[in-house]
């Protein structure tokens, strides 16, 4: 008489327990976290634990699913501490950090999170809304809209403006509020102006630049004038453009009188394309 034969057909179990002793530390980069911990009680494996599924969710924040990030990891080795960086995270944020192991089977349990903040950085994202307004032949008013708390990424210390002609180097002036004077500046001169905020890391991205001009005001001299007799009568007068004209020029108008006059100059008018003007009859 010959036995039965029973076959078992043993089923395998994703990992039961989370994995244990997990930290979390910062690092010298922002938006970066360290991250270690020991696999889950030996007993609890139901197999062998082939990795790891790594999340990190910031607190405090619009919920956006692109801002968790799920890292999925292999065992780099069968036993012992394992451990990763993050990396590409939300600067000046506070993160939940929890792990689960899993084999052949599946994913077991998430651990706990443990929580801890990246590092800050410099602000993610540039002012929004910048204008600049002429206030005189030599100054100009920048304001801007503050940045956001979800743009900051860092502890906010104020603003850098950044402003040139066309021909210069950049200057830089900062401000702890949302607006700037610029002051000693060119008359009815072209600047090109951009703002960013900053921190102790140092400025965030700038703003679109943007381009405003200084008001006009009374030209400079005329250069080089020049005096010629063409009769006893009549006069040729010559001269050079300022060299500031500081606005567009409209006309130059030319005065003249005997040195031993105390009554009015004689006026000319002259174009402003002109460069000479003749004066006569002169009757004095």
């Amino acid at each position: 008489m010959s036995l039965p034969v029973w076959s078992f057909k043993v089923q395998i179990l994703p990992p039961s327990s989370p994995p244990i002793n997990i930290v979390v530390e910062q690092t010298e980069s922002p938006g970066e976290l360290f991250v270690s911990w020991l696999p889950p009680p030996k007993e609890s494996h139901n197999g062998i634990i082939t990795g790891y599924h790594v999340k990190a969710v910031p607190q405090n924040v619009p919920t956006n699913s692109e801002d968790s990030d799920t890292r999925t990891l292999k065992v780099s080795q069968k036993s012992g501490k394992q451990e990763t960086k993050i990396s590409g995270l939300l600067k000046n944020t506070r993160y939940a950090v929890s792990i689960s192991a899993f084999n052949g089977a599946g994913s077991g349990p998430f651990s706990l999170p443990v929580f801890q903040d990246t590092m800050e950085g410099a602000p993610e994202h540039a002012p929004t809304s910048v204008e600049c307004t002429a206030i005189s032949s030599s100054s100009l008013r920048v304001g801007w809209q503050p940045l956001a708390a979800p743009a900051l990424a860092s502890s906010l210390l104020g603003y850098t403006v950044l402003y040139a002609t066309e021909d210069n180097v950049w200057q830089n002036q900062t401000s702890l509020h949302t607006e700037l004077y610029l002051q000693a500046l060119m008359k009815y001169t072209n600047y090109t102006v951009k703002v960013a905020g900053y921190s102790n890391y140092g400025p965030g991205p700038y703003s679109y630049p943007i381009v405003c001009a200084t008001l006009q005001d009374v030209p400079d001299p005329p250069a080089d004038i020049k005096v010629l007799v063409l009769s006893p009568t009549s006069l040729l007068v010559s001269w050079k453009p300022p060299e500031h004209p500081n606005g567009e020029l409209l006309y130059y108008t030319v005065y003249i009188k005997p040195t031993s006059s105390n009554g009015p100059a004689q006026s000319e008018r002259a174009e402003a394309a002109s460069r000479t003007a003749a004066l006569k009859p002169l009757n004095w």
